[in-house]
């Protein structure tokens, strides 16, 4: 049987992604992707530190037309993280969860110079789920 994980973030606003580039992987099977989002809204809306995961094909974040579980809810009202990440990192079918430690904001924004407009991150995919977790690049 063969597994497939995918890179996927979470976040406000307009998030550009310039890839999940495959970097290398150890003799497990395990793959390491650098994945940069981007910030390019103009309004100069920041977003929360992006979350990334890599999961199989059955872990959704938010399905349309059905309410938001904690973690989606408390990331669109409150800008909180730990429920979303904490039910990722539980769930057997996710491989690895990151998140960047400081808001991402696009040039226009008075915060930009404090925060960047801009994140690289590395995560992990492999077949057995859970075992191995990601850096900030």
């Amino acid at each position: 049987m063969r597994s497939s994980s995918r890179v996927v973030g979470a976040a406000h606003g307009d998030v550009v992604g310039r890839g999940a580039r495959r970097t290398g992987g150890s003799q497990h099977g395990e793959r390491l992707y650098r994945v940069t989002i981007i910030n390019r809204v103009d309004r100069g809306q920041p977003f929360m530190p992006p979350p990334i995961a890599t999961h199989s094909g059955n872990v959704h974040l938010f399905r349309v037309g059905s309410p938001a579980s904690s973690g989606t809810q408390e990331i669109a009202e409150n800008g909180n993280l730990a429920p979303l990440l904490a039910a990722l990192s539980a769930d057997p079918a996710v491989s690895d969860v990151v998140a960047a430690e400081a808001p991402v904001v696009p040039r226009r924004s008075p915060a930009f110079g404090t925060f960047d407009d801009e994140v690289t991150l590395m995560i992990s995919a492999d077949g057995d789920a859970g075992s191995s977790r990601g850096n900030r690049c």
